[in-house]
């Protein structure tokens, strides 16, 4: 059915670019980044192989994507807890809890993760797209710790964008771990003991 408005087109765009990106992390995850042609993800959402390049303009682009929009995920996770009422610790831990999930979730994009950092080394653009995701994702995580620092909850005496830094390592340190031995990543009770030594040292005295 032709769309009627451009509210319609954009919707439906946006539904096929969905389609594409679960097709593509399906196969990276079962296949591997190398072995996965284009041609095998428009088979897999049922399109023609030309329908990909219409959204994606490589399959490096793909990849990148699928990465991306697991990032925007945090994000929404963050916009959405901060304007919940409570203290800073509620947030803290609310948000923590939000990326323990997603990671548990992500879980099928660990076997991938190494094909992707490998690709941010050799092209400059991805590089520089990440790395704004990544300031910004500190960026946010830094706003929380000022928010206790501000209020009186936590010390301010500690650097919040180093915090959010260590945050985030915390986080990519566990990847590699799971990668090594799965049965021994627990996110969400690592996650409670890492936000628990993280108040615990950083609440004012």
């Amino acid at each position: 059915m032709t769309p009627s408005t451009p509210e319609q087109a954009s919707s439906i765009r946006e539904k096929r670019r969905r389609e594409l990106l679960d097709a593509a992390q399906e196969l990276f995850a079962a296949k591997g980044y190398e072995k996965t042609n284009v041609s095998d993800i428009a088979a897999r959402a049922g399109v023609s192989q030309g329908t990909i390049y219409w959204y994606f303009k490589s399959k490096d682009e793909l990849l990148v994507a699928v990465f991306e929009d697991w990032l925007a995920q945090l994000a929404q996770d963050y916009v959405a807890i901060v304007g919940q009422p409570g203290t800073t610790e509620d947030r803290l831990r609310r948000y923590a809890r939000a990326a323990a999930r997603r990671m548990q979730e992500a879980e099928v994009l660990i076997p991938i993760e190494t094909e992707f950092w490998t690709l941010i080394f050799r092209n400059d653009a991805i590089r520089e797209r990440f790395g704004e995701l990544f300031r910004q994702f500190r960026a946010d995580i830094a706003d929380l710790f000022r928010q206790g620092m501000t209020s009186g909850e936590l010390r301010s005496d500690i650097n919040p964008d180093h915090l959010a830094t260590i945050a985030i390592a915390v986080y990519d340190g566990l990847v590699l771990q799971w990668a090594a031995e799965p049965q021994a990543v627990d996110w969400y009770a690592i996650t409670e003991t890492f936000v628990d030594v993280m108040l615990n040292g950083g609440r004012e005295r």
